[in-house]
């Protein structure tokens, strides 16, 4: 909790300085509880991101504060779309007591200020986007399921009703020990509010391995000719743990829109579980400008009916 407490104590004293990168990047990363042989909860995720240091010309810089004069700064667009499914998708009616389906899509600015001299971290997010049908969740995962030859989902008419998305994030990373270029351990605090999640909560990451430190860049990627390339390594491989826990206040994917009631089925707010923990282990293999992360993750009951869940996911990062 000293670092989440440190997180909010900082914000007051943030001020926004000029120093970009000028690396760009590019993300691709999907997520499927196909990699975890299981179809149900979290059935998949796809986000895009691009760095840029001319986003930082966009209004809602003025939501994304930085770590000052010391840090060096990731401007960048997000774009996310997330699906969610009960546990059984065969049902042609509501499966009381069960995840409902919901997805939503969203776009966002975003900002990673990196301080790699005081070994610290703020990355901040704003994002608006629309939960509903016309989130694109049925489409998505009617798709992929028809691609795989896997059984038609046959629920989504009983889906989360439309609403807004309004979303804001902010993350605090300090490095707690290291042996440079093999070992890390990296303690964090995070908090999420707006209209799809509101929650608090903190953990721990440890690389072990042949990499560049977590804080020299953001990505652990820089091209020939800018600072961060200074202190890099050509070729990297290594593996991550990170393990969180989260206070819940409130989920839009289990409980509806704020705006909109009229969902057909919603979790009932007495079955929410408060606190959840949810954990990833992976390894990451990269080689000058390309990156390629493979993970298992693994969640906790969200609300007193449901199990753990597992999922998988790939990430392909490209520093252009």
């Amino acid at each position: 909790m000293k670092t989440i407490s440190y997180l909010f104590l900082l914000l007051p004293s943030l001020v926004f300085s000029q120093n970009l990168s000028q690396n760009r990047y590019f993300t691709i990363q999907y997520e499927n509880d196909f990699f975890a042989a299981t179809d149900q909860y979290y059935t998949q995720g796809i986000r895009y991101e691009w760095v840029n240091s001319k986003f930082r010309r966009l209004p809602t810089r003025y939501l994304l504060p930085d770590l000052g004069m010391n840090a060096l700064n990731y401007y960048g667009l997000r774009m996310k779309r997330d699906g969610f499914t009960p546990e059984q998708v065969t049902d042609s009616i509501i499966r009381y007591g069960d995840h409902p389906y919901g997805g939503y899509t969203c776009i966002g600015h975003f900002l990673v200020s990196n301080d790699a001299t005081q070994k610290q971290r703020l990355s901040t997010d704003f994002a608006i986007g629309i939960m509903g049908p016309i989130g694109g969740g049925q489409v998505s995962q009617t798709l992929i399921h028809k691609w795989t030859r896997n059984v038609k989902p046959l629920g989504w008419k009983y889906q989360i009703a439309n609403d807004v998305v309004l979303k804001y994030e902010i993350r605090y990373d300090k490095m707690v020990f290291s042996r440079p270029k093999w070992i890390e351990m990296i303690a964090f605090g995070q908090a999420k509010v707006g209209t799809l999640y509101d929650n608090i909560g903190g953990g721990g990451l440890i690389r072990i391995g042949k990499m560049n430190s977590y804080f020299g860049t953001m990505t652990g990627l820089a091209k020939k000719g800018t600072a961060e390339h200074e202190t890099s390594q050509k070729f990297q491989l290594y593996l991550f743990m990170q393990a969180r826990g989260e206070i819940v206040g409130y989920n839009a994917m289990l409980q509806g829109g704020i705006f909109n009631r009229k969902s057909p089925y919603t979790v009932p707010n007495y079955a929410i579980n408060r606190f959840i923990a949810e954990g990833y282990i992976g390894a990451t293999a990269a080689y000058k400008g390309v990156s390629v992360d493979y993970f298992l993750a693994y969640l906790t009951p969200e609300f007193s009916t449901q199990t753990h869940h597992q999922w998988g996911g790939f990430t392909l990062k490209m520093c252009l």
